[in-house]
Order: C-alpha cells, then sequence, then structure tokens
C-alpha cells in the first residue's frame, strides 16, 4: 500500500500493484491512472506510528543498560588481573636487568655497588634511563645482603 502515486514506476517502487494495463487496484475496484491527477491510496500504519514516535521506549533503554552492565562485569575483572600482571613481569624484568648491571660492576669495579644503588644508578652506561622504579610499590630498588635487588 502507497501514500500518494504520481506515476507509475514510484508506485511500483512503493510496493503497489499495478495490472498490465496501467490500472491501480484499489479495494477490488480498478480505478485508470491519470498522469495530472494523485490517486490517494491508504496510508501505511508503520508511517502513522512513526510520525507518533520519536523517542526510544524504556523497554529498548533498559535492555541496553543491560548489555552494557554484562560487558562492564566480563570485561573490567580481566582489565583489572591483565594491568597487575604486567605490572609483576616489568617487575621481574626490572630485578633481572639490575642484578645483571651488578654483576657487570663487580667484574669491572672489583666490588660491589652500594646497597642503594646510588652509584650504579647514575652511571649512564648501566641505566641510560636511570634506575627504574618497582612498578609495584613505587620505590626504588635496593640490594639485599647477597647483592640481589629487592
Amino acid at each position: 500500500m502507497c501514500h500518494a502515486v504520481t506515476d507509475r514506476p514510484r508506485a511500483a517502487r512503493a510496493g503497489c500493484q499495478t495490472l498490465s494495463n496501467g490500472v491501480f487496484p484499489t479495494q477490488g475496484r480498478h480505478r485508470p491512472h491519470s498522469e495530472g491527477k494523485v490517486l490517494m491510496l491508504k496510508i501505511h500504519r508503520n508511517e502513522q506510528r512513526k510520525a507518533r514516535r520519536a523517542g526510544f521506549s524504556l523497554l529498548e533503554l533498559l535492555a541496553v543498560v543491560t548489555i552494557l552492565g554484562i560487558i562492564a562485569v566480563v570485561v573490567v575483572p580481566r582489565v583489572a588481573v591483565s594491568a597487575d600482571a604486567a605490572k609483576t613481569n616489568a617487575h621481574k624484568q626490572n630485578i633481572a636487568e639490575i642484578n645483571s648491571a651488578v654483576e657487570r660492576w663487580y667484574f669491572e669495579k672489583g666490588k660491589y655497588p652500594k646497597a642503594n644503588l646510588s652509584d650504579i644508578g647514575t652511571d649512564a652506561s648501566y641505566f641510560p634511563d636511570g634506575l627504574p622504579e618497582n612498578p609495584l610499590t613505587g620505590k626504588k630498588y635496593s640490594l639485599n645482603k647477597n647483592n640481589r635487588a629487592e
């Protein structure tokens, strides 16, 4: 069914039916189609609803909020766990790098660096970007009694 039809091709595109003789069926009767006049047909019920309906229904909004809540419940714990795992991995890597630098220092200088790593931390040949901080605690690394980073 169509709003109004002024030409046959438009009527055909809009879903109206035509007969081979150019006549449009209307309520069981056939009327000839004239080029200058507009033939009024029934208005779609869907188009009437669209004219009245301007926003989203409460049910649609509730569905969207529920879906977003489910996504948040699934994603947030994974992101939090992955951030902690990344910090732990960075901490392990920093300790390995510091221990390697401490061993090189010992072989080159014949003694271990200070326990607070102030001397090796300022030497650009060992740590060009400076001594890294512990990503877990935010504190600076130091050496324990066995000359290992902690």
